[in-house]
């Protein structure tokens, strides 16, 4: 008797459980995802600053969109490894820049970057932007950024 009662009682939770997450037995992971941010870089996975001189500036915008349904928070960017690029004036999002650490949904933010190559030949490193995304930290590594000193 006590048997039949728990797998009953079990069967009553598992059922109310299922119905408050939407039912089908796959909750809220399938039916209704948690939303999150979902922040991009304009501009494809690659821009080429072409060929410049050794210790001079090239400076290019970059357009940050956040498409998914929450806020970004805790946004900062860096570049991976490289010292040729940079943020104008040294700092995110550069100067003339306007994205700051939150972007809300469907918004838009702007990066300023510069291209200074300190040594000649081609060299590149990714955009790399971190954030907080609702649920845990994302790191982006997009696009890469391509340059030549001459």
């Amino acid at each position: 008797m006590g048997f039949q009662f728990n797998r009953a009682l079990i069967l009553i939770i598992t059922i109310l459980t299922l119905t408050r997450c939407g039912g089908g037995g796959t909750g809220n992971l399938l039916n209704n995802p948690t939303p999150v941010a979902s922040l991009s870089v304009v501009g494809g996975p690659l821009y080429d600053f072409g060929s410049h001189l050794l210790n001079i500036d090239t400076e290019r915008e970059f357009l940050v969109t956040n498409s998914g349904a929450e806020l970004a928070t805790q946004l900062t960017g860096n570049f991976y490894f490289s010292i040729a690029f940079s943020y104008k004036g040294g700092a995110f999002p550069g100067n003339g820049g306007t994205c700051g650490e939150t972007l809300a949904s469907n918004e838009n933010c702007t990066l300023v970057v510069i291209f200074n190559p300190k040594s000649l030949g081609k060299t590149e490193t990714t955009l790399q932007l971190s954030y907080y995304n609702g649920l845990s930290t994302v790191i982006t590594s997009y696009p890469i950024l391509r340059g030549t000193g001459i």
